[in-house]
């Protein structure tokens, strides 16, 4: 998988990131997609606006597999989502797939495997025009 062309960040959970860019330094932070009591799903273009970096939070295998990958928005259709990500490239901001989660297990297992997974995650990027991916395997 050498031959990606999408810029990747690898997060480690419990520290912050930052990286620094001509203007100064980025600003990264997850976006969840899923409503959670203690942190309510917002719009993906209602991320505050000192975020330069959203990492949104996850893209997982589809059942029955670890590599074949899927994203699907949670609090609003395909469409809406794309635009949201539109709009914060407007805003000159980074969009970012996140993989894995603690609840998903990626695993690669043969050059198969490999292919799907990079078709899957392609389409992904491709549909909702993310910038890259984020790998977040606990």
């Amino acid at each position: 998988m050498s031959h990606l062309r999408y810029p990747v960040a690898i997060s480690i959970v419990g520290l912050t990131t930052l990286s620094v860019r001509a203007q100064g330094p980025d600003l990264i932070g997850y976006w969840h997609n899923w409503n959670d009591a203690s942190a309510p799903y917002i719009q993906l273009d209602q991320v505050d606006s000192r975020y330069s970096i959203i990492e949104v939070a996850f893209a997982e295998p589809q059942v029955g597999t670890t590599y074949d990958m899927s994203f699907t928005p949670s609090g609003t259709d395909a469409a809406t989502f794309a635009a949201q990500v539109g709009t914060l490239h407007a805003q000159g901001r980074k969009v970012l797939i996140s993989i894995g989660g603690a609840n998903a297990t990626v695993q690669l297992n043969s050059d198969v495997q490999r292919d799907q997974f990079v078709a899957s995650m392609l389409s992904i990027i491709n549909t909702f025009g993310f910038d890259g991916i984020d790998i977040d395997l606990e």
